[in-house]
C-alpha cells in the first residue's frame, strides 16, 4: 500500500515537473518568436522608409523638371515667320533634297 502511494506521489511529481517544463518552454519560445518578429518588423519599417524616400525623391525631381520646363516655355520668343524665312528654308531644303520627289513645304 505504501508502495502504491509512493508511486502515485512520484507520478504526480513527474506530471507537475512535466507541466512546469512545458510552461518554461512555451515562455522561451514565445520570447524567441517575439524577438524575431520585432526584428523583422524593424527591418520592414526600414525597407518601407527607404522605398518611400526613394519615391518621394523621384517625385520631387520629376516635379522640379516639369517646373523647369514650364519656366522655360514663356522665355521662348515666337515670331511670325516672314516670307524671307520661308524662302531661306525652301532653298536649304532644295539643297538637301534636290530630287523632285520630295514633298514641298
Amino acid at each position: 500500500m505504501r508502495e502504491t502511494r509512493d508511486t502515485q506521489m512520484e507520478r504526480k511529481r513527474l506530471d507537475h515537473m512535466h507541466d512546469a517544463a512545458i510552461k518554461i518552454q512555451r515562455a522561451v519560445r514565445t520570447y524567441q518568436m517575439r524577438k524575431q518578429f520585432l526584428c523583422q518588423r524593424r527591418s520592414a519599417v526600414v525597407i518601407q522608409a527607404w522605398v518611400r524616400r526613394h519615391q518621394a525623391r523621384k517625385r520631387f525631381h520629376s516635379e522640379r523638371n516639369v517646373e523647369k520646363v514650364v519656366e522655360a516655355v514663356p522665355n521662348l520668343e515666337r515670331k511670325a515667320p516672314s516670307d524671307s524665312d520661308h524662302y531661306a528654308f525652301n532653298s536649304t531644303h532644295s539643297k538637301v533634297c534636290p530630287s523632285s520627289s520630295c514633298i514641298p513645304f
